[in-house]
């Protein structure tokens, strides 16, 4: 697997498009492990590598969001964003919101990103279409 994807925002991740269908995301990406349909989701997910990505489907079962973990390097518009410290994560972004209920998230609505933050690091994040993010 190549460690480092490029987010497009509201449109990609790597070689994976919002908007596939999961057949399509399994044969790009390969083994995965089928994470069970929760109370709060649509579907049941697919984590693949391990656990470093895990993707989420609609409930008309097309890509739309993923949980990517900082072991991969991500990519957008040029700059690193993961691995990254929660700090200059959130001094990137002009309207990065902290969540201050959950004081370990940053929510970026420009580039549809979520970060999860651990001990001063971002430790994942979520990037998704804008169906996922009003889910």
């Amino acid at each position: 697997m190549n460690k480092e994807l490029i987010v497009v925002p509201y449109k990609s991740v790597g070689d994976l498009s919002f908007g596939m269908k999961r057949d399509e995301v399994r044969k790009i990406m390969g083994e995965y492990i089928i994470i069970p349909k929760e109370i709060f989701s649509n579907n049941s997910s697919d984590s693949f590598y391990n656990g470093k990505i895990d993707c989420y489907y609609n409930k008309d079962d097309l890509f739309y969001g993923a949980i990517i973990s900082n072991e991969i390097n991500v990519i957008l518009n040029g700059k690193q964003i993961l691995p990254i410290s929660e700090k200059d994560f959130n001094n990137m972004f002009d309207d990065a919101l902290l969540n201050y209920a959950e004081e370990s998230m940053t929510f970026v609505k420009s580039v549809g990103l979520t970060s999860y933050n651990y001990d001063k690091e971002v430790s994942s994040l979520t990037v998704g279409t804008k169906e996922f993010y009003e889910e």
